[in-house]
């Protein structure tokens, strides 16, 4: 079985680096068992949901004010966002090299019949990036228009003003934890957001 959240593809570059993950395989883990009591095979697969991030510098007369945004490369939503120049892309590579190492370990140190996590296992399934579906441009013009729409209802920089990128818009992969396993016999699928801890329940 392949999990893979969108099939369509516009023919633009995938992202290379990912957001760190806030929450951990463990602490994805932890969440699952409490929220699903009496799971069994419970495993744990990163992934990452392709996003752009743009920032823009709003000059007024008198003075001038930043936003930043982060556009959904496929629902197509975009989002206001605190300022990112504190932190520290990883290659995506590298970031799931390090999640398949986690989970190698996990497996072979006998994590019992409740918490096993081995994401070469064929019973636990492969998961996949999704394929953006929006490119470069179009969310580009998500992101302005988000902007805009604070400008013109008021909200946290003022009277509307002329709009100018801060830098160029570059892409990221956002973490999320594909977790599975099965309660009363029955399959349990979540996706767990690795930033903010919100959770979208595929079966539970």
């Amino acid at each position: 079985m392949t999990f893979s959240p969108q099939q369509a593809r516009v023919g633009a570059p995938a992202p290379t680096l990912a957001w760190p993950t806030r929450i951990d395989e463990t602490r994805a883990l932890a969440w699952l068992r409490k929220r699903q009591s009496g799971i069994e095979d419970a495993r744990a697969q990163l992934y990452h949901h392709p996003m752009l991030a743009a920032a823009y510098e709003v000059r007024k007369r008198d003075e001038s004010a930043t936003a930043h945004a982060i556009v959904d490369l496929v629902g197509g939503r975009a989002y206001g966002a605190e300022p990112w120049d504190h932190i520290t892309f990883v290659p995506i590579a590298e970031a799931k090299a390090t999640a398949r190492a986690t989970n190698g370990a996990t497996h072979a140190g006998g994590a019992g019949a409740s918490g096993t996590v081995g994401s070469e296992s064929p019973a636990a399934g492969t998961v996949t990036d999704p394929v953006r579906v929006l490119d470069d441009a179009r969310a580009e013009r998500a992101a302005r228009d988000l902007v805009r729409s604070f400008l013109l209802r008021g909200r946290r920089l003022g009277a509307p003003g002329k709009l100018h990128p801060l830098r160029e818009p570059f892409l990221f992969g956002k973490p999320n934890w594909w977790l599975t396993g099965t309660r009363e016999d029955k399959p349990v699928e979540i996706i767990l957001d690795g930033l903010t801890g919100r959770h979208y329940a595929l079966r539970a």
